[in-house]
């Protein structure tokens, strides 16, 4: 025989069943979005973090090269000042720098 297991069922108590469900199902959601933030968090430092470490290198990177390519030629020494805006992971400075200084006249 086939039975209706809805039929047993109040109005009442099936609306209070699917509250129910739906307040569990809200309740798992916010706590999958708080662990999914912070998650988020943890990722964006991480990876902030080694962006400002290859940052710091490039700007050691750009000493080094320009002092063993300008040799001892002060204009072209004085671009080493520019290196330390690729440093911070700046280089929109970067590029500023080095168009002022070229721009100068000698």
């Amino acid at each position: 025989m086939h039975t209706n297991v809805f039929g047993a069922l109040t109005r009442r108590a099936a609306l209070a069943t699917a509250g129910a469900a739906g307040a569990a199902a809200i309740s798992t959601l916010a706590s999958s979005s708080v662990a999914a933030r912070n998650s988020n968090r943890k990722m964006k430092k991480r990876i902030d973090t080694r962006a400002k470490k290859k940052c710091h290198t490039q700007g050691e990177q750009c000493t080094a090269r320009l002092e063993v390519e300008c040799a001892n030629d002060p204009g072209c020494l004085a671009l080493i000042v520019c290196c330390e805006f690729a440093g911070r992971c700046d280089y929109t400075g970067f590029i500023t720098c080095t168009r002022a200084l070229n721009d100068k006249p000698p």
